[in-house]
């Protein structure tokens, strides 16, 4: 599995209530009320959208209970988005296994070149960013992903956070099609970093076959 990239793998280094992006970046309370909403989407779908952005404890139980009504209703909203045309990016800090700490940068790039022609899976919908220096803010591994039409899903419309680029990739199968040297990162989404740590790019493509979902594919 491709655990780096899963948004679960990178949860454990945060509180549960802990929030994903700055405070002061969200829409006024109650700005939709409880009618329909952008997409057709419901109030319920509207709200469960909204605490995926808000916290990583709500990711992660939406990821780890594909079969809740959270977890449907958020595959229902997300489905509802326009697709994104193109490449989505996301940045994540690599997971060393049994839980061991962060992946310096030498030990994410030497992981990826290992994979390098491989098929990894993806297990959960995750966060992506049609915006590669915003995917930047969030890890040292920078992943490009060329996802297939319908695969990744722009959640604009619903954003809770109006300066907040951000699409949901659906679980499946990518190749590992290359690893490199990415630009040097020198912020964080709170704040600048007082260093300008290196990073890795890999290169991931959609080879997934079949019908896709917003939600995770686990048992």
């Amino acid at each position: 599995q491709a655990a780096g990239i899963m948004t679960a793998s990178k949860i454990e280094k945060y509180s549960d209530t802990e929030a994903r992006v700055p405070a002061g970046s969200g829409r006024e309370s109650g700005e939709w009320g409880d009618g329909g909403g952008p997409l057709g989407t419901t109030a319920d779908e509207q709200r469960v959208v909204h605490g995926y952005q808000a916290a990583f404890g709500n990711v992660q139980r939406i990821q780890m209970n594909p079969k809740s009504e959270e977890a449907q209703a958020f595959a229902s909203a997300v489905a509802k988005c326009p697709s994104v045309s193109g490449m989505v990016y996301r940045g994540v800090d690599d997971i060393r296994p049994n839980h061991g700490g962060v992946m310096t940068q030498e030990e994410s790039k030497a992981l990826w070149q290992s994979r390098v022609g491989q098929v990894v899976s993806i297990h959960d919908p995750v966060s992506a960013s049609p915006d590669p220096q915003q995917a930047l803010k969030f890890g040292e591994t920078l992943f490009h992903i060329l996802p297939q039409p319908g695969a990744a899903r722009d959640i604009s419309p619903l954003s809770y956070f109006h300066s907040f680029a951000e699409a949901i990739l659906a679980p499946g199968k990518y190749v590992v099609d290359g690893v490199a040297d990415g630009p040097p990162r020198t912020e964080t989404p709170f704040g600048p970093l007082n260093s300008r740590d290196p990073t890795t790019v890999v290169v991931l493509r959609d080879v997934t076959t079949g019908t896709r979902q917003f939600y995770s594919d686990r048992s």
